[in-house]
């Protein structure tokens, strides 16, 4: 009996170690055959480059589950986009069925995830995508499938996290930081009753020049029903946050050979503060909104219905209103509200090119103490033409405006500024353009920084330019009167638009160490100005110099000094380039133009 116990304890035993050894030597055995068929399968459905780093396989803790990880992955693309990397991943770890892979040779993913995915999606002038990359299915091969085949994706938990998606095309940029995503299914057949949450730490969205949304926090949580079979989704909740803004959706979704078809309807969050309006708008309150007081009321609906195709430039339909009531808003920390907000605005699209888009604010008013604005504003044809449409009135109060709204961080702010405006340009044609800017004891003072002050400033605008009537003021200890013409407001209001300039600077006694050796000056890209600068006195450092003449040249981010000369004399301009330190030619007096010390502001 002993001997009996003893032999079926030793092949118990064996059977535990080669079952275990054999856990442990499957990882090594599969591995070959686990790369090669992940090959295979890119080649054949894939017109891209696929690359990984290192595959590592486990066993033993997760048996009959098969834990596949891939590190180093990346997509490049090919064609049109050779070279150009469409995702990278840090690590893909997944969850594999292992019957079904060494039995049949396909993958049943149990569960999924994705750490640090770089996705970037492009589409070019011509309309083709990079993630276009799926090879069209043959038609015998795709009969041939047996229906089981369906479920080789199948995820019962798939998780991603520090995700990055950046998306463009002609006009239009969207970018998304910290992408977190946490989704789950129960499969009854082919039905999945679905829930996912999505999480975005920083979301921007860039059309036709103008900033829709910047940096906001989003999310989106997803409850609703998948029918595989139906290729439809069901959605029976769905809520989506901007900042504090909600709004909750339904409706359904399907899909078809890569188009999407949405009829979706979304209205705000209920009981919400019109603050959570205001979080939601770029750089508002310079994004400190936690202790805003807000009173009024607005609501949002939107409405989308229509195919979505991800192989051409196309859209659906959707609509969007916004209504905003008796607002009020005031900062903890300013002792001035501002009153009176009331907002009627939509957008509207009725399907296709994004083109088709249209904006209407058939009114807009706010007022802080006795300032004051109101208008309205309309675009159409946004990504081709820009048809715009403005009128704008308006008086405002500096020091009551800082006293409502954050302006500047330890800064003294006054004056006057009165707006008059009526604008009607398509493109670079302007059908119509009147109206007058008219500033009066502007005094802009920062703590470490020379001042700033408008004793009078005047603008007229036309069609054809912006004319600087006249502007006297000072800057530092330096006083500048100011004429001269600039680009059209329309110009202006384009992004990326060239602004050209021909203007006179004269003073009576110009410091140029607070110009040349003060704070850092952001010079912008678009701005082509040309000044011709006259100075009775120049100080520069210790030398006092008279009569100085010379033109500065704005442009591309730098400013130049060139054709310096002196009624005085030769010897006063030498000095003064010397002073400037620098490789400097001096241009002769009355000649052409000619960059003498190119300098960009520190």
């Amino acid at each position: 009996m002993k001997t009996l116990l003893r032999a079926a304890l030793i092949g118990v035993g064996a059977s535990v170690l080669l079952s275990l050894g054999a856990l442990l030597l499957a990882p090594f055995v599969l591995k070959d055959r686990v790369v090669e068929l992940v090959g295979r399968q890119i080649s054949e459905r894939l017109e891209a480059t696929v690359s990984f780093e290192e595959v590592e396989l486990s066993l033993l803790s997760t048996f009959p589950t098969l834990i596949i990880e891939v590190a180093g992955l990346e997509v490049v693309g090919a064609g049109a986009f050779e070279g150009v990397t469409l995702a990278s991943v840090q690590s893909f770890r997944a969850g594999v069925d292992l019957v079904r892979l060494v039995r049949d040779e396909q993958f049943l993913i149990e569960s999924a995830t994705i750490d640090r995915p770089e996705i970037y999606l492009l589409v070019n002038e011509d309309g083709e995508a990079n993630y276009d990359i799926v090879k069209a299915a043959d038609e015998e091969e795709t009969e041939a499938e047996e229906e089981p085949a369906a479920l080789a994706l199948r995820l019962r938990r798939y998780q991603v996290s520090g995700g990055r998606i950046e998306y463009g095309s002609p006009g239009t940029e969207v970018s998304l930081e910290g992408l977190k995503h946490d989704g789950s299914a129960v499969i009854e057949g082919a039905t999945y009753t679905v829930s996912s949450s999505t999480t975005v730490e920083s979301l921007t969205v860039r059309i036709a020049g103008v900033r829709y949304i910047k940096r906001a926090k989003a999310s989106v949580d997803l409850a609703g029903v998948l029918r595989a079979d139906e290729q439809r989704l069901e959605v029976e909740r769905l809520e989506v946050a901007l900042n504090e803004l909600t709004g909750e959706a339904s409706g359904k979704i399907e899909w078809q050979d890569g188009d999407v078809d949405l009829d979706l309807e979304l209205v705000s969050g209920k009981r919400q503060s019109i603050r959570a309006l205001v979080s939601a708008i770029p750089n508002a309150y310079r994004g400190d909104i936690a202790g805003l007081r807000a009173t009024g009321t607005y609501s949002i609906r939107a409405k989308v219905k229509g195919r979505l195709s991800l192989r051409d430039d196309r859209a659906p339909s959707f609509s969007a209103s916004l209504f905003v009531r008796n607002g009020t808003l005031q900062h903890p920390e300013l002792p001035l509200p501002l009153t009176d907000i009331s907002v009627d605005a939509s957008v509207k699209h009725p399907g296709g090119h994004l083109d088709k888009v249209a904006i209407h604010v058939a009114s807009f008013t706010a007022r802080a103490g006795q300032s004051h604005v109101e208008g309205r504003f309309a675009l159409r044809t946004p990504l081709s033409q820009p048809d715009i449409e403005l009128t704008a009135e308006g008086r405002l109060d500096l020091a009551e405006v800082a006293e409502a709204y954050p302006l500047t961080d330890e800064a003294e702010l006054r004056g006057t500024v009165a707006v008059n405006l009526d604008l009607a340009a398509k493109g670079e044609r302007v059908e119509r353009l009147k109206g007058w800017v008219v500033a009066t004891a502007i005094a802009y003072r920062p703590k470490d920084a020379p001042h700033i002050e408008v004793g009078a400033a005047s603008l007229k605008l036309t069609p054809k330019a912006t004319k600087v009537q006249s502007l006297a003021g000072a800057y530092g200890r330096s006083d500048m009167a100011l004429k001269g013409s600039l680009s059209p407001l329309n110009v202006f209001l384009s992004d990326g638009r060239m602004i050209v300039g021909d203007l006179q600077l004269e003073s009576r006694t110009l410091y140029l160490d607070e110009i040349v050796d003060g704070p850092a000056i952001v010079i912008p890209d678009n701005l082509d100005i040309t000044i011709a600068a006259k100075a009775t006195t120049l100080i520069r450092k210790k030398l006092k110099l008279p009569d100085m003449r010379g033109i500065v040249l704005i442009k591309d981010g730098d400013w130049a000094l060139t054709n310096v000369r002196s009624d005085t004399g030769r010897k006063h301009a030498e000095a003064l380039l010397s002073s400037l330190k620098g490789d400097a030619i001096l241009a002769p007096p009355g000649g052409r133009p000619r960059l003498i010390k190119p300098l960009k502001m520190r």
